[in-house]
């Protein structure tokens, strides 16, 4: 009997982007009705596949910056990506290039102190729908444990998604003018997708050099760091986006604040017990603990 590829409906069970759909498995010829009793070892019909209902597209108000309310809807926040202001742009410089994966590494933009003992990396893709509930309650992380939690953006650009790597590469292009966060929040805001006009419209949004960004788009380089990050992130486990490293602690797909919250103060309670300072290279060295791999290919060299 043939099983259908059931990975992208799991994948949106559990809150995530699938990864790259494997190849339709072609229909067997038609069988023999199922009796009603199975003989001992069969397998009974599969029940349909549910629809999983799309999050809807964000409106023009989800373009608007306003300040953080006092007490914050971790559930509401995550229908509105840019409705706080964003951070400026942090940098983790550029990690050792593994040779097995194809592009180069380079710098990534992050939030928060440089100096935090817990840092999280998310791999996303700017084409994902659930990758865009994660833009406001990733800011409340930062901004609920300051001076304790850093986050690093890593690009997973499913091919899959036919813009995510174009509007990847944009974002590396405003990156290059400190405006990464900026462009981020408004490229998971647009309502008018992600082609060529769409990202230069948001770059003049912003306010970027659009010459300057348009020559950056060109540059092989930033092309080869998305090749790169993507890859990274599928060695280190991360089948589906978003995914997130929490201090080396892998997690894939979008639950909640809550539950991303609570693998925060896990990871802060190792630092505590481990009595280390707070520094990128206790960051560093708390991840090898979990995953070697990861802090070897996320992390510069210390």
């Amino acid at each position: 009997m043939r099983f259908r590829n059931t990975a992208p409906l799991l994948a949106l069970l559990l809150g995530a982007c699938a990864p790259n759909p494997t190849p339709p498995v072609p229909a067997a010829p038609a069988a023999p009705a199922v009796p009603a009793e199975l003989a001992p070892g069969d397998i009974p019909p599969a029940t349909p596949a549910l629809e999983i209902a799309q999050p809807p597209a964000p409106t023009p108000q989800a373009q608007q910056v306003i300040a953080p309310p006092a007490e914050v809807d971790v559930i509401a926040i995550e229908k509105t990506p840019g409705l706080t202001p964003a951070f400026a742009d942090g940098t983790i410089a550029t990690p050792p290039s593994d040779a097995s994966l194809p592009g180069r590494a380079g710098p990534s933009p992050a939030m928060g102190p440089d100096d935090a003992p817990v840092v999280v990396f998310v791999f996303s893709d700017f084409q994902c729908p659930v990758c865009r509930r994660g833009v406001e309650p990733l800011k409340k992380l930062v901004r609920d444990h300051d001076p304790l939690v850093r986050v690093v953006f890593k690009h997973q650009a499913l091919a899959s998604h036919p813009d995510a790597r174009g509007a990847a590469i944009a974002s590396l292009a405003a990156f290059r003018q400190d405006k990464f966060w900026q462009y981020h929040d408004r490229l998971f805001a647009s309502a008018a997708g992600l082609g060529d006009d769409a990202l230069k419209a948001r770059a003049e949004e912003v306010g970027l050099d659009v010459t300057a960004f348009k020559a950056a788009q060109q540059d092989e380089a930033l092309g080869a760091q998305v090749d790169y990050e993507t890859a990274l992130g599928t060695a280190l486990g991360v089948r589906g986006t978003p995914g997130f490293l929490v201090n080396g602690a892998l997690s894939i797909g979008w639950g909640s604040y809550l539950s991303l919250n609570q693998k925060v103060k896990e990871a802060i309670v190792k630092w505590r017990e481990s009595g280390k300072p707070a520094s990128s290279e206790t960051a560093r060295t708390l991840t090898a603990l979990e995953d070697p791999r990861a802090a070897e290919g996320l992390f510069p060299t210390p």
